[in-house]
């Protein structure tokens, strides 16, 4: 493979690293560690030190791998039968898998049945309301926050 064309394929590894980086939980100790690390990759590979770039993005591809082994071990659910993951092995789970969705839509289900018995349940509903806002605009840590609040008013008996 001559220069330019390895080059141009470090350009897109680097890329694909950034997203895989990207999509981490901001709240994530990961993120903030691969981050600079990452960067030094783009830093070598800017000036033309592709053996450096292509080091640096394998570690960091391989840190990606084993912390999503890891972390795919707490979102899927063991134990269920028939249970078949949706997408694939490095695809993120969709919000009917996503855990933090999950329990939005639980909570309001409870809302619903707390309410059907005759408590007053505008304050849990507002808080879920700002919860899916926030997970909306993907901010986990307030929506995590609002649902914790909602869920402590509705099992208040």
């Amino acid at each position: 493979m001559g220069r330019a064309a390895r080059r141009e394929e470090l350009e897109g590894y680097l890329e694909g690293v950034r997203i895989r980086i990207d999509a981490l939980d901001p709240s994530d100790a990961l993120k903030a560690r691969l981050r600079p690390r990452w960067t030094g990759a783009r830093e070598a590979w800017q000036r033309g030190a592709l053996d450096e770039a292509e080091s640096g993005l394998l570690g960091i591809d391989a840190e990606l791998d084993r912390a999503r082994d890891e972390t795919e071990v707490v979102e899927r659910p063991r134990g269920l039968v028939a249970y078949t993951p949706i997408g694939g092995r490095e695809a993120p789970p969709g919000p009917e898998e996503e855990p933090l969705a999950n329990r939005l839509r639980l909570l309001v289900r409870l809302a619903a049945v707390r309410a059907s018995h005759g408590r007053d349940v505008s304050e849990a509903q507002a808080l879920l309301a700002a919860a899916h806002r926030a997970y909306e605009r993907g901010d986990r840590a307030a929506a995590r926050a609002e649902a914790d609040r909602a869920h402590a008013l509705l099992e208040r008996e």
